[in-house]
């Protein structure tokens, strides 16, 4: 017969244990069912999966750019920051890299923290190279870089569709309705 809370002395407890139920150990207030430790690892498990779960379907609905990351820890302005080179190009949805790249020798985009930005391209007709700022729309789903050529000002603004670290798509859409997309990857 087991005995309930309170009726044990302390330096008996091996006495008290319930051969019908699972060992259990009473002490004051805190029960312990050592019977019980198989379930446990199992229920922990079950419980990290759902905090898991619960944690990506939090996230999948704030995902900021459409083709990602669905979650960084990085900021986007440490992710932006980096020497870029182009390589793919996109016209409405048509792979034009090929065309595109034909006559480039080299290009790159160098974005620094500080809200400059350098940009150099070589091709078989000459060199060009500028610099200027750029910055984050308030919800960071835009970026626009201005710069002057010669004594033209220019504002180029992109849509932002993937930053992730390495790895940075930018969709414009020019005046006449033309739809560009650049991916960009490390120089």
């Amino acid at each position: 017969m087991c005995m309930g809370i309170g009726q044990y002395h302390p330096a008996k407890l091996a006495e008290y244990e319930c051969p019908e139920s699972p060992k259990s150990i009473h002490s004051g207030v805190f029960t312990t069912f050592t019977g019980l430790n198989k379930v446990f690892p199992l229920l922990k498990t079950l419980s990290l999966s759902l905090v898991c779960a619960f944690l990506l379907l939090s996230f999948s609905g704030c995902q900021k750019y459409p083709d990602g990351p669905l979650l960084s820890l990085r900021t986007k302005a440490h992710r932006m920051c980096e020497n870029w080179k182009r390589v793919k190009e996109y016209e409405n949805g048509t792979d034009i890299t090929s065309t595109a790249m034909s006559h480039i020798y080299s290009e790159s985009r160098n974005i620094f923290m500080d809200g400059t930005f350098s940009y150099n391209l070589s091709t078989d007709n000459g060199s060009v190279s500028y610099s200027g700022t750029w910055v984050f729309s308030t919800d960071k789903t835009i970026v626009n870089f201005a710069y002057v050529v010669g004594t033209t000002n220019v504002n180029e603004t992109f849509l932002i569709l993937r930053l992730k670290e390495g790895d940075m798509w930018l969709r414009e859409t020019t005046f006449s309705g033309d739809i560009y997309e650049y991916h960009f990857a490390p120089n």
